[in-house]
C-alpha cells in the first residue's frame, strides 16, 4: 500500500476537500455557502466547534499513522528484491 505522500492526486483532492470544509466553516464565501445550502446564521461557536473538530480529525489521523508506521515498518528489502 503506497502513502499519501506518495500518491499525488489523493494528496491533492485531500488538501481540496479539506480547504473547502475550512473555507466555509469560517464563512469566509457567502456565495459558496448558499449554494452548499449552509445556514448563514451559524453562531461563532458552532464555527469554533466545527473547526476544532477538523483540526483534532487531522491530528488524530497523522498520529495514527505514526503509530502504525512505527509498529509495522516498510519492508525496503522487498522493494530491492523486486528491482533486481
Amino acid at each position: 500500500m503506497a502513502s499519501l505522500s506518495d500518491n499525488v492526486p489523493l494528496k491533492r483532492t485531500v488538501a481540496f476537500s479539506g480547504g473547502v470544509c475550512a473555507f466555509t466553516a469560517f464563512g469566509l464565501s457567502p456565495g459558496l455557502n448558499e449554494f452548499l445550502e449552509l445556514d448563514p446564521t451559524m453562531p461563532w461557536e458552532f464555527q469554533q466547534a466545527m473547526i476544532g473538530y477538523m483540526a483534532l480529525d487531522f491530528a488524530g489521523c497523522y498520529g495514527v499513522d505514526f503509530v502504525l508506521r512505527s509498529m509495522f515498518p516498510l519492508q525496503k528489502t522487498n522493494r530491492i528484491m523486486a528491482l533486481q
